[in-house]
């Protein structure tokens, strides 16, 4: 699900009432807020701390048998992770 933003306060430089200003403000928005989260989840992986239940689904999707010779521990910290906009 995506949700578009919308703007209550603007102090910068751009017109945010003309299309491609407004457009450029949410690629920046966007990329600020994807860097963020690519942030939080490198430091979620660095402190073995699986807040998005990525474990989960994982096992979920696998047979006990898979799960349980599965090193979730060891294959969490290196785990490729990647976080998604629009």
């Amino acid at each position: 699900m995506f949700i578009k933003p919308f703007f209550l306060e603007y102090s910068g430089e751009l017109d945010i009432s003309k299309d491609k200003d407004r457009q450029k403000l949410e690629q920046q928005m966007t990329a600020y807020v994807l860097a963020d989260a690519e942030a939080m989840v490198a430091l979620m992986q660095k402190n073995k701390v699986d807040s998005l239940g990525l474990g989960k689904q994982i096992r979920n999707s696998m047979s006990y048998k898979e799960w349980s010779k599965f090193n979730w521990d060891e294959a969490y910290p290196a785990m490729k992770v990647k976080v998604m906009g629009k």
